[in-house]
């Protein structure tokens, strides 16, 4: 499975959407720790005039599923080669490599920010969802198709991790999605479904 789908629902707006589900279904379970909302040179809320200044980033043409009002901008994953704790990820001289960042804008306003890494070695993933737990706590979990989705809510951010497999090693992404902006936007659209006028 490649993490980095050219249509609308990468893994990162299935565990967005699969996310949402779970906690309409359980007890909202708060992480331990607040989670990042500055991945990288990007933040949740981050105004578009701004990004386009300041990023290079493709915007990509309009997909079947996305909200009304949204834009997609793909960034160069150069900007991305960083660890949890923000500092350089080397390994064996190189960049841990980042293949692609997805940026979604609702309304202007930056609501999420997917990640999708290179093939690693299987070990490299165990650490790195070993940390997340140690920072946030236990995860909610999920799954769709080959990928596995953990993922944290603070009440204003949601972190999604997911794997798969590529050959004998691990492909993953880490998804940062806004809260409020994410359901502010699905509200209108199912508001707009009951009226009858959704696209």
């Amino acid at each position: 499975m490649s993490i980095a789908f050219s249509r609308y629902f990468t893994p990162g707006r299935i565990g967005a959407v699969l996310s949402a589900l779970f906690i309409v279904a359980a007890p909202l379970r708060l992480s331990a720790g607040t989670i990042e909302r500055r991945p990288g040179p990007l933040f949740l809320g981050m105004p578009l005039p701004l990004f386009l200044q300041t990023i290079k980033g493709k915007e990509g043409n309009a997909e079947a599923g996305q909200f009304q009002d949204e834009r997609r901008f793909r960034v160069d994953g150069a900007l991305f080669a960083f660890k949890q704790d923000g500092t350089l990820h080397v390994q064996d001289g190189t960049l841990h490599g980042v293949e692609q960042v997805v940026c979604d804008f609702y309304k202007e306003s930056l609501f999420r920010i997917e990640i999708n890494y290179r093939p690693v070695p299987k070990v490299d993933v165990l650490e790195l969802k070993d940390k997340l737990i140690l920072r946030y706590g236990p995860p909610r979990r999920g799954s769709f198709q080959e990928a596995d989705i953990l993922f944290w809510d603070d009440g204003e951010t949601r972190l999604i991790f997911e794997e798969g497999k590529a050959e004998n090693r691990i492909v993953y992404s880490m998804t940062y999605l806004d809260h409020f902006l994410f359901h502010r936007a699905s509200r209108e659209r199912i508001g707009r479904e009951l009226e009858g006028i959704a696209p």
